[in-house]
């Protein structure tokens, strides 16, 4: 599965593999299984975080199609906003975040950093969102037709979290990377939890477990009800990355593992 990987263009953001660290203390408090962090909180530019694994992938790919603007959006203090602002002015590219809330009175935490990395701050009162009244892809076209109103037609649109197969080929990496892990580690019965946002985090871990037809076990946890038929969303870019990757596999809702509604924040 590496040689097929290597095969698209990134841009490396490490380092990269992160380790898997121990939580003994935790471990005792919870009297349960043994807790490990797998630390992605350190890739990536813009004080790094998990959205380096896609970013690297997403923005290799804009450099490949000539791209000169790059649009995403998110929450106010959206951290994929806040890297792509990072990464956009390593690489001389001018970046665009949509935030479909009213500009606050002053600009502070990742706001105030996007604005420092000379991104091009958009807020347009939406009146609304976060409460699954659309689906994923049909928020993603919504701003993506906004973006190129305001932006220009000549710009690499980047869905909410980097949600796309060639963003979430990071985390089909990752699961290799895990499987490696554990197995250097000799853990077993291993359960990855994950928390869900946008769901590409979770569509690349499936998709990679899946190729790699590994035993560790998969949980994503809802982070709130945003959007309408989530668990079909996940399911499909799954599918996609299975089939980009040579091996087409079929995914429904019922074979993503995700606790929805009952957990947020």
């Amino acid at each position: 599965m590496l040689s097929r990987l290597n095969q698209f263009p990134r841009i490396p953001y490490g380092p990269l593999p992160t380790p898997l660290e121990p939580l003994p203390r935790l471990t005792r408090q919870l009297a349960g299984p043994q807790v490990w962090v797998k630390r992605d909180d350190g890739i990536g530019p813009g004080m790094g975080g998990n959205k380096g694994r896609k970013l690297g992938f997403l923005l290799a790919e804009a450099l490949a199609q000539g791209k000169r603007k790059v649009a995403t959006f998110g929450g106010l203090q959206s951290n994929h906003a806040r890297m792509t602002a990072a990464a956009c002015a390593q690489l001389g590219l001018e970046a665009h975040l949509f935030f479909f809330e009213k500009r606050p009175s002053s600009l502070q935490g990742n706001l105030l950093l996007d604005q420092l990395f000379a991104a091009k701050l958009h807020f347009i009162p939406f009146g609304g969102g976060g409460n699954a009244s659309m689906t994923l892809e049909q928020t993603n076209r919504l701003v993506k037709l906004v973006a190129r109103v305001m932006a220009g037609r000549s710009l690499y649109f980047m869905p909410v979290g980097g949600h796309t197969v060639t963003g979430c080929l990071g985390y089909v990496e990752a699961a290799l990377e895990l499987q490696e892990q554990v197995e250097v580690l000799g853990l077993e019965r291993v359960t990855l939890v994950t928390a869900v946002g946008t769901g590409g985090t979770l569509a690349g871990l499936l998709a990679g477990f899946h190729l790699l037809q590994s035993p560790i076990r998969l949980l994503g946890i809802d982070i709130g009800k945003l959007w309408k038929a989530f668990p079909a969303s996940i399911a499909r870019l799954a599918s996609a990355l299975c089939a980009a990757l040579g091996e087409p596999h079929t995914f429904t809702p019922a074979d993503v593992p995700m606790i929805e509604g009952t957990y947020a924040g």
